[in-house]
């Protein structure tokens, strides 16, 4: 990643994120409380709607009772009371067309009663006046008087007009008010019905019912301008009637109103609010936890009746959200014009941080490359100019650590070449001395004993072995020095163990120690045949020397993919922990004295190392010393 797009990222990560989700998380604590304001405000309105509701109602009440005292209707008593009594006014016909017209005009001066019904004492409809028409009065009835609907058979409804006292205007739903013709309907509102006449003894002598179609109750509903925007939905509450229970009365987005019959009520259910039902019979207003937006009061619109209304408001998500919605606009605005003035700056603060870094990662590369002039001059902000100066420090310290380093090391190497050539002068002088003693002996006894051929040709014998054992000497130490550069061609690696081992058979036999070989056929590596077995000659050599009587040497050869490792274990008694350091050092030997130049593992590392190998030589665990050729693995035997 550059420069430019971590100090990007940087700014982004440390401003821009955090400024703009704490102006998020602002909006977002501003737009809880503003819902939890505005859903306050939304009850209080939906109090206020109910209020208005309310005196409607009241006012409808009024009117009903005015009406029962109106002088048509207080002159249609008698009629009702002689009904009652089991015989027929003489003036029924006279009367009730008399108030038929009064009530038509009075349903044509106040619209919304949409049906005004006389009953007699049993609840039967003996005048009905429906929107400016008198019906037609055809049906027989048990009483003297013609019916203008069917005979009510249910004493039930008898029975709840008997409990109306005598001014009151009770709330009920007539049988009446649901047949529409050939069809059933339930009415938006109750029939609003009043006592007629009555000496409190006998009872009312019949019922004043006004059926009102809604109309008024849907004005208020759609001309209320306190409701913020959203669904506006009444549904009346009553338990103990199924069909009526979480019947919707109005809903707006359904276009549901008041002032229209229901052949087929439609209950809160099936538009998804059954929740509303639930909440309102445990609390008389609030808000659904389903529904945040959902807030609804409950509202009783008929005196003395267990029958409530539920009216609630969905309100659209613009009244909670609107605001809050410009403020984040504005909020992601300011994030755009902050993350563009990011990308403008970044790069003018990358180059001035980026110029002195790049001049340092120059520097360190020449520096690292050989250049130890290679320095920098300190620019740029604070923090570079610290570390180009430590950076120089640094290099001045090197080159004088180098320095001491490097003299230190020459002084070293002297003195280890004067060591090698000390050791190399003793070694030699007392390689060579002794063959040369014992030349001079033989010599002079050779001198002595002219005259005894067996004994002269027995000393002549002892002098050329000497002078052999000097000359292996002296070939020892012109190998050593030489190295002469090994011809290469593939040996295969069985075979060259197996001539290695029988170089020193004879003197593992003299010596009593067996010699083991193991090796996997098809195995090849490059090499030098003849200086291979000159190595691995005397490392078995080394290990019989080292192994007692009855023991034995183990010359394995294992391939591992890229090498050919090949070990040498003898079972003798290992090499001094203190010591195996020095087992390559020119005439450091293990030997007795007169057993060995010293000069066999300096030659056989040599050997291995000019073969692109290792020699390694180590303590086995199970006691002896195991010495390792490692050799670059050959594919075959071809050149």
């Amino acid at each position: 990643m550059h420069l430019r797009t971590h100090i990007f990222v940087w700014v982004v990560v440390a401003t821009v994120i955090p400024l703009t989700a704490l102006g998020l998380g602002a909006t977002w604590l501003g737009e809880r409380a503003q819902r939890e304001e505005t859903g306050t405000d939304i009850i209080d309105a939906l109090n206020n709607l109910t209020a208005e509701i309310d005196r409607q109602l009241e006012a409808e009440r009024t009117m009903v009772a005015s009406l029962a005292e109106a002088p048509g209707v207080r002159a249609f008593r008698p009629v009702l009371e002689a009904a009652r009594e089991g015989r027929r006014h003489p003036e029924y016909r006279e009367r009730a067309a008399e108030l038929a017209d009064f009530l038509a005009v009075f349903q044509q001066t106040l619209p919304g009663n949409e049906t005004i019904r006389l009953l007699d004492h049993r609840g039967n409809t003996i005048l009905k006046v429906h929107e400016g028409e008198q019906r037609p009065t055809q049906y027989p009835g048990l009483g003297p008087l013609p019916l203008a609907e069917p005979e009510l058979e249910a004493e039930t409804v008898q029975h709840r007009l008997a409990d109306i006292e005598a001014g009151e205007v009770h709330h009920l739903l007539l049988p009446q008010s649901r047949q529409r013709r050939d069809r059933q309907v339930e009415p938006s509102l109750l029939d609003q019905i009043t006592p007629l006449g009555g000496d409190g003894k006998s009872g009312p002598a019949g019922y004043l019912a006004v059926s009102s179609d809604g109309s008024r109750v849907e004005r208020i509903l759609s001309y209320t301008t306190s409701l913020p925007a959203g669904t506006v939905v009444v549904a009346e509450i009553q338990p103990g009637n199924p069909r009526r229970n979480g019947m919707i009365l109005h809903h707006s987005g359904d276009n549901q109103r008041f002032d229209r019959l229901r052949r087929r009520p439609r209950h809160l259910e099936e538009a998804g609010l059954g929740e509303l039902r639930t909440a309102v019979m445990q609390r008389p207003y609030g808000h659904l936890e389903e529904h945040p937006r959902l807030h609804f009061v409950e509202y009783y619109p008929y005196p003395g009746r267990l029958v409530s209304w539920v009216v609630a408001l969905e309100a659209e998500e613009s009244v909670f959200a609107e605001p809050f919605a410009r403020i984040r606009g504005a909020i992601w605005v300011f994030t755009g014009i902050a993350l563009a003035l990011a990308l403008l700056l970044v790069p003018l603060g990358s180059r001035v941080i980026a110029r002195p870094v790049c001049r340092l990662a120059r520097r360190l590369k020449a520096y690292a490359d050989g250049d130890h002039r290679a320095r920098v001059e300190p620019t740029g902000p604070t923090e570079i100019r610290e570390l180009s100066t430590a950076f120089n420090y640094m290099a001045d310290t090197l080159e004088r650590a180098r320095a001491e380093r490097d003299d230190a090391q020459q002084r070293a190497v002297q003195s280890a070449r004067l060591a090698s050539i000390g050791e190399m002068a003793a070694g030699i002088g007392h390689e060579i001395n002794n063959p040369l003693n014992n030349i001079l002996s033989l010599t002079k006894l050779m001198g002595r004993e002219t005259d005894r051929p067996e004994r002269l040709a027995r000393d002549i014998e002892a002098v050329r072995e000497e002078a052999l054992r000097a000359s292996e000497t002296v070939r020892g130490i012109l190998n050593f020095a030489r190295q002469v550069p090994p011809d290469f061609h593939p040996v295969e690696v069985a075979e060259w163990l197996s001539e290695s081992t029988r170089l020193v058979a004879e003197r593992a036999r003299a010596a009593g120690v067996g010699i083991g070989m193991e090796s996997p056929p098809g195995l090849w590596v490059r090499g030098d045949r003849h200086l291979l077995q000159q190595a691995l000659a005397n490392l078995v050599d080394n290990a019989v020397a080292a192994s007692p009587a009855g023991g034995s040497v183990e010359v394995t050869a294992t391939d591992t993919g890229e090498e050919v490792v090949v070990t040498v274990t003898d079972q003798g008694a290992g090499i001094d922990p203190d010591r195996l350091d020095r087992v390559f050092d020119p005439f450091f030997t293990t030997k007795a004295v007169g057993e060995g130049s010293g000069l066999g593992l300096s030659v056989t590392l040599g050997i291995v190392e000019h073969h692109g190998g290792r020699l390694e030589i180590g303590n086995s665990a199970a006691g002896g010393v195991t010495a390792t050729i490692r050799l670059p693995r050959a594919e075959d035997g071809h050149e």
